[in-house]
């Protein structure tokens, strides 16, 4: 096994948020053999009551060539806390771990463009995976702005938004962002320097010779590994193609299942619904509402359909609230033909909605979004 060599430099630099000696960071060791886990600690002392729950943002950018990976971690109480091992394609070199104090926890601000509607709030739910989903509500300011604020989660969750009254027919025109994918001025940095490479070949490389104290790290410019790339659209064929390549995992994906196109074809945004459009073009599924609940549920062969939205499982309680128009593609399994270890008594109907350069919706009718939260305490740098 190649042995790695992290030597580390520290330098200090604060915004004027935090006192000179209110942050501490501290890494496990400085020497590590490739694949081994590369621990770190975070410190923030003095704070205030309203800072006991915030975020810190490392984002570690290689020296040389100016490749930045992002992680961000919640901060609860002062303290955070994550574990990266270092992946086998991580090349020598000298890194910058830049740690960043950013005084917000995940959030979601937005504001309803249909201002002639008259709601007093927003239904949202929440779809994770691996969790229960959640629905709550979110009252509407006079202008139509509302806040969801302090949602702890890992990886993606989908956020959907429905308005309170029925008559509106879940049509919502909705713009959204997080302050944790926003630009920010950090309330305070430390940038440690770290070596990745033979411990004996350290002092001769050309890594040695750059200068921590010339290091400047530029936030804004670095902002963020996440957004999409541009999709250059060349052929009405290959859209589908190229979308379900990018977004369609491997568990979803199976040589029996029925696929209909949202990106170049107009059948699904013309529906009145994602149900009504399901039985209109899938023969055998229908729609019954579940008197308990008052949901309308999908049933093929009297069993209850796997409903997945960007491949988050939704509930069977929880009503369908996509918007047609949003709908990018479905993939539908008949009963006992679906892939992995997908359900499949009452078959599963995949919804896939426009995501970056797919989504051309510029008119009306935007309620979903797919929105980042932290990361894992546990993952790979790679």
């Amino acid at each position: 096994m190649k042995k790695i060599t992290l030597v580390i430099f520290i330098l200090f630099i604060c915004d004027g948020c935090f006192a000179a000696d209110s942050l501490n960071i501290s890494i496990n060791k400085t020497s590590f053999l490739q694949g081994d886990p590369v621990q770190w600690q975070c410190e923030l002392k003095h704070y205030t009551r309203a800072e006991n729950a915030i975020t810190v943002q490392l984002w570690i950018e290689n020296m040389q060539t100016g490749q930045t990976w992002q992680y961000r971690y919640p901060l609860i109480n002062g303290y955070a806390e994550g574990t990266l091992t270092i992946g086998d394609n991580i090349p020598d070199g000298k890194y910058a771990f830049n740690f960043l104090l950013q005084k917000d926890f995940f959030n979601i601000r937005g504001v309803v463009r249909d201002y002639a509607r008259k709601d007093s709030f927003l239904n949202y739910m929440v779809l994770y995976k691996g969790k229960k989903n959640i629905i709550d509500k979110a009252p509407l300011t006079k202008r139509k702005a509302f806040a969801i604020r302090n949602l702890l989660f890992q990886d993606t969750a989908l956020f959907m938004f429905s308005p309170s009254l029925r008559k509106n027919n879940g049509e919502l025109w909705i713009d959204a962002v997080t302050s944790l994918d926003s630009a920010f001025v950090p309330a305070a940095k430390i940038t440690k320097f770290i070596y990745i490479g033979p411990q004996d070949t350290f002092a001769k490389s050309k890594f040695a010779a750059i200068k921590e104290q010339d290091y400047q790290f530029d936030e804004k410019s670095k902002m963020s590994k996440y957004l999409l790339p541009e999709v250059v659209v060349t052929a009405k064929r290959k859209v589908i193609e190229d979308f379900a390549r990018e977004h369609v995992s491997p568990l979803f994906t199976g040589i029996d299942d029925i696929t209909f196109d949202g990106l170049t074809n107009d059948d699904i945004s013309r529906s009145i619904d994602i149900n009504t459009f399901l039985m209109e073009h899938v023969p055998g599924i229908q729609s019954q509402m579940n008197p308990t609940t008052g949901v309308q549920e999908l049933m093929w062969r009297n069993n209850d359909v796997a409903v997945y939205i960007n491949e988050f499982l939704v509930d069977t309680d929880i009503p369908l609230t996509v918007n047609p128009s949003d709908v990018a593609m479905i993939k539908v399994f008949r009963p006992g033909f679906a892939p992995g270890n997908l359900p499949s008594s009452g078959g599963v109907v995949a919804i896939y909605t426009k995501i970056g350069n797919y989504d051309n919706n510029s008119g009306k009718h935007k309620n979903t979004f797919s929105v980042r939260g932290y990361d894992p305490l546990k993952s790979t740098w790679q």
